[in-house]
């Protein structure tokens, strides 16, 4: 169940990442967000749940307070991402990682806030109530 949870906001960050960037790179004729998001699609399904799943581990064993807890997860996430910006750099041809940077950054943060709204317990019970709202507005 917490992969396929996991597999969710994967997907969802792909797709508010790939807004981020649009937004970003804004101007760029080249398709280049559209190439950062096609090659980074795997890797944040691979490296991203894996980060994820690993961020939990962390935080469950500490078991302190929420927001220190949150906290832990975005450095986990942020250090993990910039680990592998760093591989690229050692293995990478030329200037690869500097173009891997931002986008790195940019759904590793996005990763970690969606799965952080997930786990707001008033923010679940609140879209759960709009849900139920519209499925009664049967025709």
């Amino acid at each position: 169940m917490l992969v396929i949870k996991k597999l969710i906001i994967a997907i969802l960050t792909l797709f508010v990442g790939h807004l981020l960037l649009t937004i970003y790179f804004r101007g760029d004729e080249t398709g280049a967000v559209w190439v950062i998001s096609f090659y980074g699609a795997p890797v944040l399904l691979l490296y991203g749940i894996s980060t994820s799943l690993i961020s939990d581990g962390v935080t469950k064993r500490l078991a302190s307070s929420s927001f220190t807890n949150s906290l832990i997860a975005l450095v986990i996430h942020l250090s993990l991402a910039f680990a592998f910006v760093i591989g690229l750099w050692m293995i990478g041809p030329g200037e690869l990682y500097l173009l891997v940077f931002i986008p790195a950054m940019t759904f590793s943060f996005v990763f970690w806030f969606i799965d952080e709204l997930t786990k707001c317990e008033p923010l679940i019970r609140k879209i759960s109530r709009i849900l139920n709202k519209i499925g009664d507005l049967k025709i």
